[in-house]
């Protein structure tokens, strides 16, 4: 979702309104036809978030493209690069949550909260472990500017 905001914006800024709603209704169009077919379906509740979830990809891809088109690109080599980062580092943390949260008991509110918290710190500390080598600019004005205060 946050990647639609940002791809939109970047039609805003060529002060094109347009192509960002149109590419929205598409993608409204896909949802709707996608959560008909699969809440019907044995998925049931989880089809609404799978048609979510590809219709989100689908307004994505095409914003995406079409942007690439409109600017002759988009730094597609520093876009791989860093979602050759991100994609281990994502799964890395995904697992860590999920071990931590299988090993963590049910009960009362205590427990409930604590398989909250601890499974987020868990996976935010792997994550953020994992990306400690990571060559993204963004990385280093971040601690560039945590160095200085």
């Amino acid at each position: 979702m946050a990647c639609q905001q940002v791809l939109a914006r970047g039609f805003y800024a060529l002060r094109d309104t347009w192509t960002p709603v149109w590419v929205g209704l598409l993608s409204f169009a896909l949802a709707f036809t996608l959560n008909a077919a699969l809440v019907h379906s044995s998925l049931q509740q989880g089809g609404l978030a799978l048609a979510f979830s590809v219709s989100a990809w689908f307004n994505i891809s095409l914003l995406a493209l079409i942007l690439r088109r409109r600017l002759k690109g988009l730094e597609g080599h520093a876009l791989k690069q860093m979602f050759l980062w991100l994609l281990p580092a994502t799964g890395l943390m995904a697992v860590g949550a999920w071990g931590c949260l299988s090993v963590l008991p049910e009960g009362g509110w205590f427990w409930r909260a604590m398989r909250v918290l601890l499974p987020a710190l868990m996976g935010l500390c792997l994550y953020s472990l994992s990306l400690w080598r990571a060559p993204f600019p963004e990385k280093q004005t971040l601690l560039a500017k945590l160095r200085r205060r």
